[in-house]
């Protein structure tokens, strides 16, 4: 029977025992081992491993509650993945107005949904998806509309979160015009 492995000298090093991990779960074990099964200071791991003194406590406690099954993902980490509405309604936001930065994405998002990513989720979402092309707007720039539809539009755009920034960019007028009408 062949070796699916290729055979490495046992080590305690955390840094050498990473790369041969397959499964996140196994990352988490190797994390917990030493003050589970000999005692380790819990301080101590949190800075051979670099993860925070508190999550090495909660993971040890579900650990010696579930098992094994501790460290697989929890159903409360799996709820804080964003749903694919959220994720198709930031990529559409980038396309809609490519200046807009994370903070601003994650804002607008807090507006209509009323849950606001962090700016790390937002960038992995923009990275992994591809972004469509916008043929046209939602709204003209503010000067080819009438003066109602232009107060109404930057109205709109503030409740659905955007920032004065970025409404005035996308509508091509001062910030101060913003402003005035809000």
């Amino acid at each position: 029977m062949a070796r699916k492995r290729p055979r490495v000298e046992p080590t305690d090093d955390l840094q050498e025992i990473l790369p041969l991990c397959w499964w996140p779960e196994q990352v988490e074990y190797e994390r917990i081992r030493q003050p589970v099964l000999f005692g380790t200071s819990v301080t101590e791991r949190a800075e051979q491993t670099g993860v925070s003194r508190r999550t090495l406590q909660r993971r040890i406690a579900r650990f010696g509650e579930e098992g094994m099954e501790g460290l697989f993902q929890t159903e409360a980490a799996k709820k804080q993945k964003l749903p694919p509405n959220i994720r198709g309604f930031i990529v559409d936001l980038k396309a809609e107005y490519p200046p807009f930065n994370l903070n601003e994405i994650a804002n607008a998002v807090r507006a209509c949904f009323g849950r606001k990513p962090d700016v790390r989720s937002v960038e992995r979402v923009l990275d992994g998806a591809a972004r469509p092309l916008r043929l046209e707007r939602n709204y003209p720039r503010y000067h080819e509309m009438d003066p109602g539809e232009g107060r109404a539009a930057v109205v709109e755009l503030r409740v659905d979160g955007w920032s004065a920034k970025a409404i005035a960019g996308y509508l091509g007028i001062g910030r101060s015009t913003v402003y005035k009408i809000l």
